[in-house]
């Protein structure tokens, strides 16, 4: 029965023979704290009970207001490394990252502690989702300021090993009342993932940066594509655009106007866009721009009539 069991709780993609296969990867999901979240306020959540244990409390609540601290004392863009002020070592810098440990393991023990709350919690899963939120919502802000308590030990001991001066990952927001953090930190791929050998297709790739997502890459297949004569390349936006913003007819406006300004210079104009682009503005378009969808273009002669195409 134990043999079962065990045989029971191993996915069934580990035991077939599975591929992973990834079309235009993006480095940046990795990345965190680099949108518009709100800032992390150490010393508003210096005052909050993190355990029972007078210890922990102490430990957790003193730091954030040793953070608190350093955030109101410096002008510098990017928090400095914690340093301790209160030692006789001559070592000041080994202290210090002892004492980021010992705060990174407490608050890691009182994030135990906190999901042995909300296990024991677990009949609220059958509440609506309003009382599951008021009920649980104690426990989601405290976990939320561990994580974070965590993340700054993690940024700082980085720091030290690394010998920088500032860290590039605690960005201190200065508003017109508090003072706080924007936290940025690289997380991994799901576990689950790196267990399945991976196949990555991409045009824009960079190997030496993917490979600190995705572990060691071996290039099976590399191709250069080159413009054509008299082809001119033009970046007019220096952002991500998702496929799924398109949806925002904006961007169709946009796209639009950029094509009428086209055609005033050249006459005639050829727009290749996504579909759904294509059907927000082909009927608003004059009859000298000839807009074509992606994979439309294959096998057309439309482009010799053209002087332009964008």
């Amino acid at each position: 029965s134990l043999q079962t069991k065990q045989r029971s709780t191993v996915p069934n993609y580990l035991t077939t023979d599975n591929l992973l296969l990834v079309d235009e990867t993006n480095p940046f999901f990795v990345l965190k704290g680099f949108d518009d979240e709100r800032p992390f306020l150490p010393g508003e959540n210096a005052y909050l009970s993190f355990a029972e244990q007078d210890d922990i409390q102490t430990i957790l609540s003193g730091f954030l207001h040793e953070i608190a601290g350093m955030i109101s004392a410096q002008e510098e863009r990017h928090l400095r490394p914690y340093v301790c002020q209160t030692t006789d070592n001559p070592d000041r810098e080994a202290v210090s990252v002892e004492i980021l440990q010992c705060v990174h393991e407490v608050a890691s023990e009182a994030l135990d502690l906190v999901e042995s709350k909300a296990a024991a919690k677990r009949g609220i899963s059958q509440d609506s989702g309003k009382k599951i939120i008021d009920r649980a919502e104690d426990l989601v802000a405290l976990r939320a300021a561990l994580l974070r308590i965590r993340w700054i030990c993690e940024a700082m001991i980085l720091a030290y090993s690394e010998q920088f001066d500032h860290i590039a990952h605690l960005e201190i927001e200065r508003g017109e009342v508090n003072r706080g953090l924007h936290i940025r930190r690289k997380t991994n791929v799901n576990h689950h993932y790196t267990k399945i050998p991976t196949m990555l297709f991409d045009a824009t790739g960079e190997i030496r940066l993917l490979e600190h997502i995705f572990g060691t890459i071996s290039e099976v297949y590399h191709r250069t594509a080159v413009d054509g004569a008299g082809v001119k390349r033009y970046q007019l936006r220096d952002e991500t655009v998702t496929y799924s913003q398109l949806d925002n007819p904006n961007w169709g406006r946009r796209i639009r106007l950029f094509a009428e300004l086209l055609e005033i210079i050249h006459g005639t104009v050829g727009l290749v866009v996504p579909m759904k682009v294509e059907l927000q503005i082909e009927a608003s378009l004059s009859s000298s721009i000839k807009v074509l969808h992606f994979g439309a273009e294959r096998g057309t002669t439309l482009w010799r009539q053209l002087r332009h195409w964008s």
